[in-house]
């Protein structure tokens, strides 16, 4: 027995190159992204390969399996079943070399990089265990089966589409109160929608973007009229004024949503003397009014959409 915990897909692609006559995949979820690559390797190679994961569930409707990979493995010559209440994830090769484990051939390199698998030699009597449980059983059912309600599927999950946002928004949020810093998934978002190339934390609220600017991340949940109140100490407020920092991101509630003002709007709107609250610091908020998106200061209002949702170091003029 072998405990695998570093590198487990290119370890599995190995073994994958090196099947001779048989694949058998149990694992909950399927990917689109898994398949393609699963496929992309197998297709040089005749071999009987089986498949079976859980029969259709919500996890098609939250995105946790997509339905149309299995069309895929369906329509490759991949003979696929499903049963109930599946959480196994194991690789059976050739009936000779067996994974199992967190992950699988389907998860490993998504959004889990914590796996852990094991690998041992099996004899024939474990084989026949494992088909009897989980591909003759008589809960098992023929992908064929299910195969008329793709269509149905991937309309719910379009219906849907905008309750699935609310939820990964609330995982980020409930993500950005446990992370050591706070902003660190934020960033990455960002870094996943090819808004920015990178980010290093400096220091706490500060980042640099693309290894060159300097930006101050704040956050705020809003209020009851859509407003979001920000306070700007003195001391950040010098590193404005000396142009140490670019720009200033505020998160607004939902995580997906920000406004970046760079540091000349930030200095000579917000950090005038005028503006001083008694304690010394500057406040301010933002507030959704309708369509617009306002920068209110002391009751003063300017019209701030053009800086919502990207990164800005300069002035831009306003949308029409």
């Amino acid at each position: 027995m072998e405990i695998i915990t570093d590198n487990l897909y290119q370890r599995l692609e190995t073994e994958l190159e090196n099947i001779n006559t048989s694949i058998f995949i149990i694992s909950p979820y399927i990917k689109v992204h898994a398949v393609d690559r699963l496929l992309k390797i197998l297709k040089a190679k005749k071999l009987d390969s089986k498949l079976v994961t859980r029969t259709p569930s919500i996890d098609f409707i939250t995105g946790a399996s997509d339905f149309e990979a299995l069309t895929q493995l369906h329509e490759s010559g991949v003979q696929v079943r499903m049963i109930d209440s599946l959480h196994t994830n194991v690789c059976l090769f050739d009936n000779k070399k067996l994974y199992i484990g967190s992950g699988g051939l389907m998860d490993i390199g998504s959004d889990y990089p914590k796996n852990m698998i094991i690998s041992q030699d099996v004899e024939k009597d474990d084989v026949e265990t494992i088909y009897k449980e989980y591909w003759n059983h008589s809960e098992v059912k023929e992908f064929s089966s299910y195969k008329t309600l793709e269509v149905d599927i991937l309309r719910v999950k379009e219906k849907y589409n905008s309750v699935q946002n609310q939820l990964k928004n609330a995982q980020l949020d409930l993500s950005m109160l446990l992370e050591t810093s706070p902003f660190d998934l934020f960033l990455t978002n960002l870094r996943q929608k090819n808004i920015i190339d990178t980010y290093n934390q400096v220091c706490d609220f500060v980042f640099k973007l693309n290894n060159n600017q300097l930006v101050y991340l704040m956050k705020s949940n809003g209020n009851q009229n859509d407003a979001f109140c920000f306070e700007i100490s003195q001391k950040v407020a010098r590193l404005f004024k000396e142009q140490k920092i670019r720009a200033l991101i505020l998160i607004l509630k939902e995580s997906g949503t920000f406004v970046c003002l760079p540091y000349s709007l930030v200095a000579n709107k917000i950090l005038k003397r005028s503006n001083q609250a008694g304690n010394g610091d500057w406040n301010f908020e933002i507030i959704y009014k309708q369509k617009e998106v306002l920068l209110s200061i002391r009751q003063k209002e300017l019209p701030i959409g053009q800086y919502v949702g990207g990164i800005n170091f300069r002035i831009k003029a306003k949308k029409i």
